[in-house]
């Protein structure tokens, strides 16, 4: 039976419904349903506030007079059309029946759910499927940070069940995997499946890097090429046509690792590496952090910032509006192949990944770097191309976030003072 949910507007202050599932609609009346109460902030409200609700009864229920939702929660789905990324818990802890959402969602969208199944059409939240113990979430779309993972505190994340992405994903998915299954279709960031003991991981795109970084067991398999191979993983052989414990088969050339052997010395973790996709983990001479990174204009670089000495200490004299602060901060550190390829340039001006805020620094080669990387002490120049995105654990990233290098003439290397005017006044 279609029990159908419409916004009917978009809440100022997010909206805690986890009584949007079968368990809560099971055997209700309309108005019971419509009474269910939700949080926003601190108040209770009932649903109808900020739902239309309709009962698509069939002509049995109707003859037996029933006119509400069945009593069976696998025979309840309930439709969602439109827009609910400002509403949180929806499938929160589900047994049974289906839940289809014809739209984007917010965060923690069936997490603990046990069973039944979860369809997203549209792009999915943070946190969707968190510490999911049965059932099946299928997102159609794009899916944030933290999808299947582990509370904040716990390792131990999704045991059961599957979850697929038919679209491109965040970071930390699958934190501390320990059972069941997880498909993206699309590219996945930097730490996916950090900490898995357990389960399965299958990526058909690309992977930013660290993937299966610190896991003890479990599988990953990575079609696609990864920017940053994980160094705590050792190759024990090749394999044509992977055949998984599910009888999954997947099909090409894989190189084989063990690891993490940096969490453990006899790691029971498997990572296959398309052969094809990754030719420098087979070659390290044709090794790269990234696949063509370098475009006409300039390249794509991961931005790693952090103290340094003389940094620290003009820092800790309070001269951030010194000459000495910026010929020390206003800087960009590159590896000299990359160096060599923009030019040998005296000065470069560098992006953030969504090109809204840019800063011109001094340009210095530095062979302490991996090729596709940079590095800037951590300063004004370095937080104003850092993006404002928080994993959300509340600090921005100021590691591994994606800039964009391109070699200019004249550099006017402008000082901190001015930054600020320029961004905030």
């Amino acid at each position: 039976m279609d029990i159908i949910l419409t916004p009917t507007k978009k809440p100022d202050i997010s909206i805690e419904a986890d009584v949007i599932s079968p368990d809560y609609f099971a055997g209700k009346t309309i108005d019971e349903i419509k009474s269910l109460e939700v949080w926003q902030g601190p108040i209770k409200l009932p649903l109808s506030d900020f739902f239309d609700v309709k009962i698509e009864n069939n002509e049995k229920d109707k003859a037996d007079g029933r006119g509400g939702a069945p009593k069976d929660i696998n025979e309840i789905n309930i439709i969602i059309n439109g827009d609910v990324d400002r509403i949180k818990y929806i499938g929160t802890e589900m047994t049974g029946g289906t839940i289809t959402i014809n739209g984007n969602t917010g965060i923690r969208i069936g997490s603990s759910m046990k069973g039944g199944s979860i369809t997203i059409n549209g792009n999915a939240g943070s946190w969707t499927g968190m510490e999911m113990k049965g059932g099946s979430i299928t997102i159609n779309g794009n899916a944030g940070d933290y999808i299947g993972c582990a509370y904040r505190g716990s390792w131990e994340g999704m045991t059961g069940g599957t979850i697929t992405i038919n679209g491109n994903a965040g970071k930390n998915v699958a934190t501390g995997l320990k059972g069941g299954t997880i498909t993206i279709n699309g590219d996945v960031d930097e730490f996916c499946g950090i900490r898995q003991n357990g389960g399965l991981i299958v990526i058909n795109g690309n992977v930013t890097r660290t993937v299966g970084v610190e896991m003890t067991k479990g599988t990953v398999v990575v079609c696609g090429n990864i920017r940053g191979f994980a160094p705590g993983f050792e190759q024990i052989g090749v394999e044509k046509d992977i055949v998984l414990k599910d009888g999954t088969k997947i099909n090409g050339k894989f190189l084989k690792f063990k690891g993490d052997i940096a969490i453990v010395p006899k790691p029971k973790g498997i990572l296959y590496v398309s052969e094809e996709n990754n030719i420098g983990l087979a070659d390290p001479s044709k090794y790269t952090t990234f696949k063509e990174y370098h475009y006409k204009e300039g390249m794509e670089a991961l931005l790693n910032t952090g103290s340094t000495v003389e940094q620290g200490a003009i820092i800790k004299g309070g001269e951030k509006y010194t000459k000495e602060y910026v010929e020390e901060c206003a800087v960009c550190h590159i590896h000299p192949e990359d160096y060599r390829i923009l030019g040998a340039p005296t000065y470069v001006k560098i992006m953030s990944n969504d090109k809204k805020s840019e800063v011109v620094v001094k340009a210095v080669s530095d062979d302490g770097l991996h090729k596709g990387t940079i590095f800037m002490p951590r300063s004004i120049w370095a937080n104003a191309i850092t993006g404002s995105h928080t994993d959300s654990c509340g600090s921005p990233l100021y590691k591994g976030n994606s800039v964009f290098v391109e070699p200019i003439e004249k550099g006017n290397i402008i000082d901190a003072e001015q930054i600020i005017k320029s961004m905030y006044w």
